[in-house]
């Protein structure tokens, strides 16, 4: 193989992958046949990722650094991979690269789109690429629910990108679908809904330790805000946390204390995500659009 294709070995060498796209526009069949490779590898990849974001890591175990040297990991395997034997899907895109057509009789897979599976009418797919991304497609949920309940639409936001991880660790079935469940409530036996079972992180005696749970299950990112008001209003426990909705830290401690979570720092946790620059600073812009949106209408 050409030297310039062969400098491609390596998911971070970008010259080798600009002499790729070089090559292919020249209809070489030598850098067909590498393109087809990378793509296979940016696939694999992706799996991989899927995988990744699937599996509950510990508190301790998961980290910015860990996820860091995964992400690394994962993209050379991916291309290592597909440097072999691969996963079949080389050779479809070689071919397809250099017009010729995909046999009936071939190992032909599906053409390559990106799918969003659903659940009835509803997406099941919702990943967030970003914090702020969290933040604003969470936001116009977060301020209905949050009226209800007479608390910041903020306190809300934080409080899921807690529970979820900034909507990287969403609770998931076996399939893969998306729970939506961004408080982390778990089914028990007053609930008649879908659930899912995984594994989970609770606090006994200050201790952290791994349990199997059932946690509700919900069609969309509204139902499980919904449902977190509903949850709040119709326990007991809760009354005096939603008597100081007015007070966010008050609001905070009460809602630990009734015992939502038997993480001894969920307030604290809560609170030092709102204390966050960019946190405020996106949801600064949020509300300065939606005052400019109800001028404009009124």
């Amino acid at each position: 193989m050409h030297s310039e294709l062969s400098n491609a070995g390596m998911y971070t060498d970008m010259s080798g992958l600009a002499s790729l796209r070089a090559k292919a526009s020249q209809k070489s069949p030598e850098a067909n046949k590498e393109v087809a490779r990378q793509f296979e590898a940016l696939f694999i990849q992706t799996m991989l990722k899927a995988m990744r974001e699937a599996s509950q890591l510990s508190e301790i175990t998961d980290g910015e650094q860990t996820r860091f040297y995964q992400d690394m990991y994962d993209k050379q395997i991916a291309l290592d991979l597909a440097r072999k034997d691969g996963i079949g899907l080389a050779s479809i895109i070689e071919r397809q690269l250099g017009g010729a057509p995909v046999s009936a009789g071939s190992q032909a897979l599906a053409p390559v789109h990106a799918t969003v599976k659903s659940k009835g009418n509803t997406a099941i797919e919702w990943e967030p690429d970003s914090q702020e991304a969290f933040i604003q497609d969470l936001w116009p949920h977060a301020r209905k629910s949050a009226k209800e309940l007479g608390v910041s639409a903020d306190v809300l936001i934080a409080q899921a990108a807690l529970e979820t991880g900034w909507g990287r660790k969403m609770i998931r079935d076996q399939q893969g679908g998306n729970s939506f469940n961004l408080f982390g409530i778990k089914a028990g036996n007053n609930w008649h809904g879908e659930h899912v079972n995984v594994a989970t992180v609770e606090y006994r005696d200050g201790i952290a330790q791994r349990e199997n749970a059932a946690f509700r299950s919900y069609a969309s990112l509204q139902e499980s805000m919904s449902d977190y008001v509903a949850f709040l209003k119709q326990n007991p426990r809760y009354h005096e946390a939603l008597a100081k909705a007015g007070d966010t830290q008050a609001f905070l401690l009460e809602l630990q204390q009734a015992g939502y979570a038997t993480d001894p720092a969920y307030a604290d946790k809560i609170g030092g995500i709102m204390k966050r620059e960019s946190f405020s600073r996106t949801v600064s812009e949020l509300r300065l659009t939606d005052v400019s949106v109800n001028q404009t209408g009124s």
